[in-house]
């Protein structure tokens, strides 16, 4: 087996910038006008704000869908989420990632005091084997409760790590 050893790497440009040409990786804040009442069963969140390339970002043949994610071509996936939760009265919230039809994780917000209502973000991140051409969402389920992805309030990301 070679190994290559390098005291320093220079760009081939006068960028001063080493890329990564085209990793797939995918970017997107939260996109969902006002709070949204939870669903009853795990729902696809397919609000995200995909259409902005200031905050969002795209590339390396990633695609999105009202599904999800699809991947590009086979590999270990970071995929990381956020939305906030508003329970009260023994309500809960969670937010979870699937890969397809099977889920990966699952985050829960819950609230047990009667008569308060808390606001809390809820975050989920995986690392995930896939195959091209596999779907990664983010969905949600709850009961009574309601989720906020707006602006920085809410993301979703996924990059091939490996």
């Amino acid at each position: 087996m070679s190994k290559l050893y390098v005291d320093e790497i220079h760009p081939k440009t006068t960028s001063s910038a080493v890329l990564i040409p085209n990793k797939p990786l995918f970017m997107a804040p939260g996109n969902a006008s006002g709070y949204q009442n939870t669903s009853n069963s795990n729902t696809i969140i397919s609000d995200w704000n995909t259409s902005d390339s200031t905050i969002s970002i795209m590339q390396g043949g990633m695609s999105f869908g009202s599904s999800g994610v699809t991947v590009p071509i086979a590999g270990i996936y970071e995929v990381f989420s956020s939305v906030i939760f508003k329970v009260e009265n023994a309500e809960y919230g969670i937010l979870m990632i699937y890969k397809n039809s099977d889920r990966i994780t699952l985050s829960q917000s819950y609230n047990i005091t009667t008569g308060v209502t808390t606001e809390n973000s809820v975050a989920t991140k995986a690392f995930v084997n896939c195959a091209a051409g596999d779907v990664l969402s983010i969905r949600e389920q709850g009961q009574n409760a309601q989720w906020y992805n707006n602006g920085t309030y809410g993301t979703f990301s996924v990059q091939l790590i490996g």
